[in-house]
């Protein structure tokens, strides 16, 4: 409690800004151009978030059992963990580039835009669109769109891995010198940061691209960052330890992509439709995944620590723990602990006035189960993989990360139709049906 109980509220801190951030950037000039973009930010942001979160979860086992107390050994796993972070971020970000556009084009798209008849976006080809105006619901993509999520998503992935992978294996060191354990600190800061910064740099980044769209600079982007992956992937190859855990880390990553896609997809229904949902939704993923991924990392270093699939190095110090807190008891603990929490960021939100709305039962029932299905995924997710003989640190976090996105979505969707049928007023705009109706 002591420990994870500071790490949590921090989280909520990111996650207060990341959702009011979004409510903010849906609004933006490169959204409403390059509306992929958004079905793009829930995937890219999970991506990050389990990208930080394995590598703390990795430096966390390592260092609870001795592996970062030598500077020679501490040096070459932070060196080696980074390279493959990087090489990670870039891959798969093109994969959700690349995915996001796909979706856009079978998807009705959630905002419109303006255009000038002479000049501005009239003259982009690639928006299929002759008559001067964007209508909202029948513009469909073209190249242009799909190189500048290409160049957006991948720029964003990598220069926030670059800055967070510094940032988590510092701060894991520096747990291991003050005498904390960093299963307890690390997930709710990797996940919550990984949301933050790379929406902030997301939006940015496209913000300056979309004025060069009719450019080669988005092209030019991509060609950087296809070389980055080269050089990244070689030196990957040249390190046996990280060559090994790379060969299994890319089946959850690709899996918790494809999860995210569809927790995007609803995440751009719910922006469209209720009001306050991005800012919600945030809140009901980000801190309950955040309970779940602690008891994993926690779990999952109990049992390297006690079977000793890692050979442990020689330390002045001695292991943080030695359990004596049940699997059942952590769930309890953190389950209770996540409820104070949630309160203080509902009263943060309303006493700054981002939110006008109180869901009341409804609301906390969905984060009730929410948080209980976060931590049974957690637990039974590292007990399946670790029996199957793959490591927790890699597989657990990205899969628990995106099903309790998209469980907690649908949870809160449903919460919000629970409040339409009781009367109240949670809808932010006029829905107009296939027939022409409102």
């Amino acid at each position: 409690v002591i420990q994870s109980t500071p790490s949590l509220l921090l989280s909520l801190v990111g996650l207060v800004f990341t959702g009011e951030l979004l409510e903010h950037v849906a609004r933006w000039r490169v959204f409403r151009r390059v509306d992929e973009l958004f079905i793009l930010v829930p995937m890219i942001g999970n991506l990050k978030g389990n990208l930080e979160m394995c590598l703390s979860a990795r430096l966390g086992t390592s260092a609870n059992i001795g592996e970062l107390d030598h500077r020679m050994t501490r040096r070459a796993l932070l060196m080696a963990n980074m390279t493959l972070l990087c090489l990670q971020a870039l891959l798969i970000s093109s994969l959700a580039a690349f995915l996001s556009f796909f979706l856009g084009l079978i998807t009705r798209h959630r905002l419109g835009d303006k255009m000038e008849p002479s000049g501005g976006f009239g003259d982009d080809a690639g928006l299929g669109v002759d008559d001067g105006e964007w209508h909202e619901g029948y513009t469909r993509p073209g190249w242009k769109q799909l190189v500048m999520v290409l160049a957006t998503g991948m720029g964003a992935a990598g220069f926030s891995a670059f800055v967070l992978g510094n940032f988590m294996s510092a701060l894991v060191v520096v747990s291991r010198w003050t005498g904390m354990d960093p299963d307890n600190i690390t997930p709710p800061l990797a996940a919550c940061l990984g949301d933050l910064m790379t929406l902030f740099i997301l939006a940015g980044i496209g913000t300056l691209l979309v004025g060069m769209m009719d450019t080669p600079v988005p092209l030019l982007t991509v060609i950087l960052m296809c070389v980055a992956v080269g050089w990244f992937a070689r030196r990957v190859m040249q390190n046996d330890w990280i060559r090994k855990v790379a060969k299994g880390a890319w089946a959850p990553l690709i899996a918790a992509m494809l999860i995210a896609s569809g927790a995007g997809m609803v995440l751009d229904q719910g922006v469209g439709k209720y009001r306050g949902f991005a800012l919600l939704s945030i809140s009901m993923g980000g801190l309950t995944g955040s309970i779940g991924a602690i008891h994993a990392n926690r779990l999952s270093t109990s049992l390297h620590t006690k079977l000793h699939i890692r050979s442990p190095s020689q330390s002045h110090h001695p292991p943080f723990r030695t359990d004596q807190l049940s699997p059942l008891h952590n769930m309890l603990v953190l389950y209770l602990l996540a409820f104070p929490c949630q309160a203080c960021f509902l009263l943060f939100v309303q006493w700054a006035g981002w939110i006008d709305l109180s869901l009341a039962w409804a609301g906390w029932l969905c984060f009730a189960l929410t948080a209980g299905i976060s931590l049974v995924l957690a637990h039974y997710l590292t007990l399946f993989f670790w029996a199957h003989d793959l490591d927790p640190d890699s597989y657990t976090l990205p899969i628990h990360s995106a099903l309790v996105d998209f469980l907690g979505s649908m949870l809160l969707m449903l919460a919000y139709e629970i409040c339409i049928y009781t009367g109240r007023d949670v809808v932010t705009h006029i829905v107009e049906t296939e027939s022409g109706a409102t």
